[in-house]
């Protein structure tokens, strides 16, 4: 964000490994600007892959990026129940008339959006059999927002002031709205923050719902890519774009991904957000067992490096003839006081020969267990009472020769220098200890790190 050359992150562009590690067939094409910006290699990547059976299409620019888990069967689902008969455009927030009665524009997508095979076979059979139009889709567009607008041809200067991008934009709108396609928006399901370049500021105007529910600011499907390198968000309650800039209340969002909406029921015009079709909620996408683990990323790096150093930094085990904890380790406490051994020895084959560090471990039962067979182990507790008990566990240990652990007595978010590991482990306790909160506070890690959350369900919101 702080970036004045705006230049694009290293690796940021590449597929690196990804393509092999994928379950199905990945293709990637590039495609230059074709004079329809964003939407022209959309309706491009239809119009090349026309027949080969996909049934949807996902757009998303560039600089944003899909946050949440299976995000593409979440929107597929919510696709399938606003659009019955398959035809429509689920987008991230609609524009315009009528669901912005103050605008002076048609209404138009923004953001990320999802439409069916069937969507744009419409929209195709519309420009090219329907109107019998002979020339490309983009010169439609123009062609024909200009005259809804009333107003002249484009002029070689105004298409030079990116006019011309906002023109496709409200025109990928009217083209829409000519074939008969609906849009709705899921902005009543998931929030849709919008990074505003000429203030180098994150805003979001969206996130309530016609039921005059406000969700929680992580609560995301797409995020622009700023947001992973920053905490303060622009709320605007006025929950359009113009909003944020006209006399409409404003607050902001210290911590975007821990903090609640900051608007209060009172500032947010209900009978706006009512004008919105609805979406309906999609159904809990969730394939995660009781403990998940992956590759923290962040900043965005390229998956090969990823991997290759998730599999090269695996030192030669120690000889340990025990495979459980029970085994390795004379437990203090008994669960529910901390979690189940069962559990801290199904993270065993994920610690062994790498540096681990288990954010809040009570009495030290797991970290004893994970210092028995990895390189090193480090607890950091904040319980004053808890961190004296385990420095007499370690000096213990370590008297009888066994291997032991390190201790941090202070908050894992106050000093990230003390985080540096291979693999980081935690029992998720709202609210002292979010899985999402942690895992902000480790995006700045040196290097790829694997993160083991355990959690209980009935606590995962």
């Amino acid at each position: 964000p702080t970036d004045a050359r705006r230049g694009e992150i290293a690796g940021y562009a590449s597929l690196g490994n990804l393509p092999r590690l994928l379950p199905c067939e990945i293709e990637e094409v590039r495609v230059s600007n074709n004079s329809l910006g964003s939407y022209g290699m959309y309706l491009h990547a239809f119009a090349i892959s026309r027949g080969a059976g996909f049934s949807y299409y996902v757009f998303s620019e560039v600089d944003y990026l899909p946050v949440m888990p299976h995000f593409d069967a979440t929107l597929v689902a919510m696709h399938a129940g606003a659009f019955p008969q398959s035809v429509g455009a689920l987008v991230g927030i609609v524009q315009g008339q009528p669901v912005e009665p103050d605008s002076t524009y048609d209404a138009h997508p923004e953001g990320s959006h999802i439409m069916s095979t069937a969507t744009i076979e419409r929209i195709f059979a519309h420009v090219y059999e329907e109107r019998r139009w002979k020339g490309s889709t983009a010169a439609y567009i123009l062609n024909r927002t200009w005259s809804v607008y009333g107003r002249e041809k484009p002029s070689r200067r105004l298409l030079r002031r990116n006019t011309y991008y906002n023109v496709l934009q409200q025109g990928f709108g009217l083209l829409l709205k000519e074939a008969g396609i609906e849009q709705r928006d899921w902005t009543g399901q998931f929030r849709s923050p919008y990074w505003h370049a000429a203030t180098g500021s994150l805003v979001d105007w969206t996130g309530a719902s016609a039921s005059r529910q406000q969700l929680p600011m992580r609560r995301l499907l797409f995020a622009p890519t700023q947001m992973l390198f920053l905490d303060t968000v622009t709320r605007c309650c006025g929950q359009n774009f113009q909003a944020c800039w006209d006399q409409h209340p404003r607050c902001t969002v210290r911590r975007w991904h821990s903090d609640g909406d900051c608007c209060s029921g009172e500032s947010i015009p209900w009978t706006l957000v009512a004008l919105k079709p609805q979406t309906p909620p999609p159904p809990e996408v969730s394939t995660c067992p009781a403990i998940s683990s992956g590759v923290l990323m962040y900043p965005p790096r390229s998956v090969k490096v990823a991997t290759d150093w998730l599999r090269s930094t695996t030192a030669p085990a120690k000889p340990r003839a025990a495979s459980s904890c029970g085994d390795l380790v004379s437990p203090v406490d008994t669960s529910p006081i901390r979690s189940p051994q069962v559990l801290h020895t199904a993270i065993l084959p994920h610690v062994r020969g790498k540096r681990v560090v288990e954010i809040g471990t009570r009495r030290g039962d797991s970290v004893a267990c994970y210092a028995q067979v990895a390189a090193s182990a480090t607890a950091v507790e904040v319980d004053p009472g808890a961190c004296l008990y385990l420095k007499r566990r370690s000096a213990s240990l370590r008297a009888n020769g066994s291997d032991t652990f390190e201790v941090v007595c202070e908050d894992y978010r106050a000093n990230k220098a003390l985080l540096d590991a291979d693999v980081y482990t935690w029992w998720q306790e709202p609210p002292l200890l979010d899985n999402l909160e942690v895992l902000w506070t480790l995006r700045f890690t040196a290097r790829p790190a694997l993160a083991l959350l355990a959690f209980d369900r009935s606590t995962i919101q």
